[in-house]
C-alpha cells in the first residue's frame, strides 16, 4: 500500500479561450459589484435629501394663488433648498399666524415666510446664518414694510414673489463675494 500517490506528468494547461472566459467573467462580477455601490449610494443620496426637504408644500389657505402661481411657487422652494441647502416654507393663512417662530425643534433651520393677508401680518424667521447673510435691515423691512403696500393694493400674490426674490438677490450677492 503506498500513501503517497505518484504524480501525474500530466500538467494542465488554459485554453486561450478559457483564460478570456475566466478574465471576461471576473470583470463582469467587478463591473457588478461598482454598479451595485454606484446604485446604492445614489439611492442613499436621494433618501438623504428627502429627509432634509420641508415636509409642507406652499400652503394657501385663503385659495388666491392660482394653479400656475402654486406650481411656481413649488419649484421655487425646490430650487432654493438646491441653490442654499436651506428649506424654504411660505405659508398663506386665513387666520392670524403666532408670532413665535420656530415652533419646533425641527424648524430652527428653516426659512419661514408666513403671510395673512386678512389680518395684514408677515412673519419672517431665518435661520442665524441665513439671517445674517440677509442682513438685519432687510429682515426687518421684510417682516414690517414691504408687504403693506401690497395689502393696501389687495396683491399680496405680487408682493410674495418680489420678497422672494429680494431674499434671493441678496444671498446670491452674498455667495458671488
Amino acid at each position: 500500500m503506498r500513501i503517497f500517490r505518484k504524480k501525474s506528468s500530466q500538467i494542465f494547461t488554459e485554453t486561450p479561450m478559457q483564460k478570456a472566459a475566466r478574465f471576461l467573467i471576473i470583470g463582469l462580477l467587478f463591473t457588478g459589484v461598482l454598479w451595485g455601490f454606484w446604485v446604492n449610494n445614489a439611492s442613499r443620496m436621494a433618501e438623504l435629501e428627502r429627509e432634509r426637504r420641508p415636509a409642507s408644500r406652499p400652503l394657501d389657505a385663503t385659495r388666491t394663488l392660482t394653479k400656475e402661481q402654486e406650481t411656481a411657487l413649488a419649484l421655487f422652494i425646490d430650487n432654493f433648498f438646491k441653490a442654499y441647502g436651506v428649506p424654504l416654507d411660505v405659508r398663506v393663512s386665513a387666520a392670524p399666524l403666532p408670532e413665535t417662530w420656530p415652533q419646533n425643534p425641527e424648524q430652527a433651520g428653516t426659512v419661514f415666510l408666513g403671510l395673512c393677508p386678512a389680518a395684514r401680518q408677515v412673519v419672517f424667521y431665518a435661520p442665524p446664518l441665513v439671517r445674517g447673510a440677509l442682513g438685519e435691515p432687510l429682515s426687518l423691512y421684510l417682516a414690517h414694510v414691504h408687504f403693506l403696500p401690497y395689502y393696501a393694493g389687495g396683491n399680496w400674490p405680487e408682493g410674495l414673489a418680489a420678497a422672494l426674490n429680494l431674499i434671493t438677490a441678496r444671498l446670491d450677492a452674498k455667495i458671488a463675494r
